[in-house]
């Protein structure tokens, strides 16, 4: 293992992590529907995140040829979020 990106709370639950390439950011979700942001190559995180679900955020991806993001909970909410900016 290489590097290691901490500061979000999973409890033990699985919540896949996804890449945003263009602005060489990692993101993940977590266990209170958050959503968290660090940056690959300074290995820090980014102080903003944004609340996305009640509960868990299990999955996150980038479209970033059109700049969106869509997410999904346990709340059983799949969202779509128009003109994403980090």
């Amino acid at each position: 293992m290489n590097d290691v990106f901490l500061g979000h709370k999973i409890h033990g639950i699985k919540c896949n992590p996804n890449f945003f390439l263009s602005k060489q950011l990692i993101m993940s979700g977590d266990y209170y529907g958050n959503i968290h942001f660090w940056h690959i190559f300074k290995k820090k995180k980014i102080s903003k995140s944004f609340k996305c679900h009640h509960g868990v955020l299990i999955q996150m991806k980038i479209i970033p040829i059109i700049n969106e993001l869509i997410t999904a909970g346990w709340d059983g909410f799949i969202k779509y979020w128009l003109n994403f900016k980090n």
